[in-house]
């Protein structure tokens, strides 16, 4: 798609991961030292029968190893084991992509696979415009207080229903909050539980995010761990993640002309503040909305943490305990001198320029609402969201340095 509008350049801040929806198995990864390269599994029987003139016999006899070894996830192994095992020289295939990584790879299951194309690497505009539509629903929350008074009654009917406390049920009343924002649904309709998005009324369809360039997997990507923190049951996931300082050129273009006939044609009972801010909004302005969501979100980010490390403290860890727990981490993992979740939350706080968030690991599905409710009501938000598995986790994802998931920095080029 190439649409007209105003160009951005996309840096990544933190490490960042869009899901293909794809995993890549051992199998497919050949470790080489600090580089993995990767075959993926349908051009292997090619290449094995181009280059080495495999015979049916010899493909079926190794395709029965892959697939016994795929029904044992526990004893998977890499390519690199297979060759060896089958005397196949590694030296004569031609690799879809290496990638550098970050981390020890002795033990390796599975790798979430980032979203790329037959011409490379890209951020989808689907992602960037879902990020935008969170920050502007919890834009109009926050500063319309008419809107945020009838939100706040529906969503304390909403918590007091046990039968709500569901990811399901939580999706529907968001959705419900999304028609009255960008579908103009009477803002006094009531929550029914059976809400269905409508394209066609949404006005958020007048915004058009356009792929970033495509780029070469072994320039903006490396291959690292990510672990899940503050949890008894520590989990790990290897990632293809974008790289730190790798740029992306996009596009977005709000199509004011359009907006407007479809306010007035289509929107007609809408709110009328609500109708004004429809009206006023350019490219610019939602920019600005999406870098005060995303820095809200980080201050919520470092309060997490910061009571996280209060509670661990609390629980018996005096403050010598916890620097001399942190220094044999430092030696046995190679990082010694990273700086603190916290630290370095502090320092994208600080960032200048557009911040945004994207992408999988980065919290939980309502952070519009969460944010939100911080913001107005902090009661509120104490006593039924604070802890609420539905809008929140006291667990969170970050890499081997302690790096948050997901901020990116967004400078306009023109």
């Amino acid at each position: 798609m190439d649409i007209k509008g105003l160009p951005l350049k996309v840096e990544v801040l933190t490490p960042t991961f869009i899901g293909s929806g794809n995993k890549l198995l051992p199998m497919e990864v050949y470790r080489d030292r600090n580089t993995v390269k990767v075959l993926k599994f349908e051009n292997l029987a090619d290449q094995l029968t181009e280059k080495l003139n495999y015979q049916p016999e010899r493909l079926r006899e190794l395709m029965k190893n892959l697939s016994l070894e795929v029904g044992d996830r526990r004893n998977l192994k890499t390519l690199d084991e297979l060759f060896r095992n089958f005397g196949i020289p590694a030296e004569v295939f031609e690799w879809n992509y290496n990638l550098k990584v970050e981390g020890n790879l002795n033990r390796l299951l599975e790798i979430e696979e980032f979203i790329k194309t037959l011409n490379g690497v890209y951020i989808p505009g689907s992602e960037v415009k879902g990020a935008f539509r969170t920050a502007v629903l919890y834009y109009i929350l926050v500063n319309f207080d008419d809107i945020w008074g009838l939100f706040e009654r529906e969503l304390r009917t909403f918590l007091n229903n046990s039968r709500n406390w569901n990811l399901k049920s939580l999706q529907s009343f968001i959705l419900h909050w999304e028609n009255k924002v960008f579908a103009g649904k009477p803002l006094r309709k009531a929550f029914t539980g059976r809400e269905t998005p409508n394209a066609t009324e949404d006005i958020f369809k007048f915004l058009q995010v356009e792929d970033s360039e495509k780029k070469h997997p072994q320039e903006v990507l490396i291959l690292k761990k990510i672990l899940l923190k503050n949890t008894r049951r520590p989990q790990q996931v290897w990632i293809e993640s974008l790289k730190e300082h790798s740029t992306f050129g996009i596009k977005i273009y709000w199509d004011s002309t359009r907006a407007e006939a479809f306010l007035k044609t289509r929107m007609g009972d809408l709110d009328r503040n609500l109708k004004e801010f429809w009206l006023n909004i350019n490219e610019r302005k939602l920019l600005e909305i999406v870098n005060e969501f995303t820095r809200k979100l980080v201050d919520f980010e470092i309060e997490r943490r910061e009571r996280a490390n209060g509670n661990r403290q609390q629980s018996g860890r005096n403050e010598f305990e916890a620097l001399m727990a942190r220094i044999k981490k430092e030696v046995l993992e190679g990082i010694k001198g990273t700086k603190s979740s916290v630290e370095i939350l502090k320092k994208l706080r600080n960032e200048n320029g557009y911040l945004l968030r994207l992408g999988k690991f980065t919290g939980r599905y309502s952070h519009s609402i969460l944010v939100a409710v911080k913001e107005k009501n902090r009661r509120l938000y104490e006593a039924k969201i604070k802890y609420n598995r539905l809008f929140s986790s006291k667990t969170y994802w970050e890499d081997e340095k302690e790096k948050p998931l997901g901020f990116l920095k967004i400078k306009p080029l023109q």
